[in-house]
């Protein structure tokens, strides 16, 4: 009799095992599925944020060029008025400076 309840003890532990391992694998088997579709979900997401600080880098680029090139002509304008400031009091001075002629 012993040895028939034993039997039953071992199979029933070992049925029990089984269960056990088979839900546990199955349960493993979802987080990492679970895991994965996170993983890539995440991955995605900073492939959209990559590209869209690109171009927003491209853009700020361009921005920085077209800045840059009104600096350059405002820099050249500011010039040419100094330089014109400079010619009429030159030329002022020229015309006052002469005697007058006498009619």
């Amino acid at each position: 009799m012993r040895d028939g309840l034993e039997t039953h003890i071992d199979s029933a532990v070992s049925k029990a095992v089984a269960e056990a391992t088979k839900s546990a694998q199955t349960e493993a088997d979802r987080e990492l599925a679970l895991f994965k579709q996170q993983a890539s979900a995440n991955d995605q997401l900073l492939k959209q944020q990559i590209a869209y600080l690109k171009e927003q880098s491209a853009g700020q680029q361009t921005e920085i060029k077209r800045l840059q090139q009104e600096v350059a002509q405002a820099s050249q304008y500011v010039t040419r008025i100094a330089e014109r400031a400079v010619e009429k009091p030159s030329a002022n001075n020229t015309a006052t400076s002469q005697p007058a002629s006498k009619v």
